[in-house]
């Protein structure tokens, strides 16, 4: 059995992710996968190699890379994932999240909400992943002929939460409705729907704003809860694993390796209604957090304090839809999440989702989507249109 290292400098809660998805893929390989952690106290990366002899390495970067640069491991192969890859001197492999198509995504579906002016809110200071998002984004505005502008950060900290409520709030005040904005980071996106609750901006119908990342503690603590795009850090574990692989075979493997968002988490800061109905609104956001709890049309019904007839009519008037097709639709997208999952077994995938049972799944998505579960797997999986 062969051990493979993998080394942490970033934020745990996405670093784990990313082992996550290593560890899958090293069980094909029968691998012995380490945790180490770059900052605990005494770290040495030659005493570390030494001492473990791993036929490979993975470098999860996004907490820097100073230490642990490609001629340090000598012959050891090494595969990193990193934020920006052009920190990594020596050209080894580099995985990353696509910021360019997570950028698109957050321009296409705030103009699909109806939104016809945008903004970005950039990170504080700048960096790789955010600089992508931004040009990417006004790009991808440019060719729907829309402009976009930028909110500029002024000489404070990051931390200095005050100051960036301040600036923000004066901003918000000064733009166009209705106005979509992209915030480069759900940190970001937190800060901008304070500003707009404080300068009494009606989300998202005068202000719409979606993010990146989707750290659920922090979107779902958001006045509305947050929209997000979804990163997927296991596809970046495994695809990491995967190229470290080819590389113990003998392969030449280089370059910047991309990984492709893994959707939208649609919540309250971009969700439009056709009609204004507080019950209705409240009623989507208890089948968005529930539906795969097992959630039954009755409970819905409950929260509008009236007929099941006239809360059916309400409900469609406020969506478009019925409340039977609004759970089965969240339902359906936790399915396809989990299916562009290879750890988890399309026989589990039912129970999880709140569907009686795995038959009446696979009936009803063939009837749906019009291909099998294995199949939409695979597509996904493979990153077919």
């Amino acid at each position: 059995m062969e051990t493979i290292l993998f080394f942490q400098t970033g934020t745990p809660e996405i670093a784990r992710s990313k082992f996550a998805g290593v560890c899958a893929c090293a069980k094909a390989r029968d691998w012995d996968v380490k945790l180490v952690e770059r900052f605990s106290s005494g770290f040495s990366l030659k005493k570390a190699l030494s001492f473990w002899r791993p036929a490979g390495c993975i470098v999860e970067a996004s907490g820097g890379a100073k230490g642990l640069e490609p001629r340090s491991f000598g012959q050891v192969p090494v595969i990193y994932q990193c934020h920006d890859p052009s920190a990594i001197r020596g050209m080894a492999a580099c995985v990353t999240s696509d910021s360019a198509a997570i950028a698109r995504e957050a321009a296409h579906e705030l103009s699909r909400i109806g939104m016809t002016h945008f903004a970005f809110v950039p990170w504080f200071k700048s960096v790789y992943w955010s600089d992508v998002r931004r040009d990417e984004f006004r790009a991808e505005l440019r060719s729907l002929g829309c402009g976009c502008e930028v909110f500029a950060h002024g000489n404070y900290a990051a931390s200095d939460a005050i100051a960036l409520q301040k600036r923000l709030r004066a901003w918000i005040k000064s733009l166009p409705r209705p106005c979509g904005i992209f915030a480069a980071s759900d940190e970001i996106g937190a800060q901008l729907l304070a500003a707009c609750r404080a300068t009494g901006a009606a989300v998202p119908e005068e202000i719409a704003v979606i993010a990146a990342n989707n750290d659920e503690q922090t979107c779902e603590a958001c006045v509305p809860p947050l929209s997000s795009i979804q990163l997927d850090y296991r596809r970046t574990g495994s695809l990491a694993a995967e190229l470290l692989g080819r590389m113990l075979d003998g392969e030449r493997v280089r370059g910047h390796f991309k990984v492709p968002p893994g959707g939208i988490v649609r919540r309250a800061s971009t969700r439009l209604f056709k009609r204004q109905d507080n019950a209705a609104k409240l009623a989507v956001e208890t089948i968005r957090r529930r539906a795969c709890s097992g959630l039954r049309p009755g409970e819905v019904f409950a929260l509008f304090n009236c007929s099941r007839r006239l809360a059916e009519m309400r409900f469609k008037a406020a969506t478009g839809h019925t409340v039977t097709d609004e759970i089965q639709n969240v339902r359906l997208e936790e399915v396809r999440r989990l299916l562009a999952r290879p750890d988890v077994p399309i026989s589990v995938i039912a129970s999880r989702c709140g569907w009686p049972n795995e038959s009446y799944l696979r009936r009803l998505f063939r009837r749906v989507e019009g291909r099998s579960l294995s199949e939409e797997r695979k597509r996904l999986i493979s990153g077919r249109p």
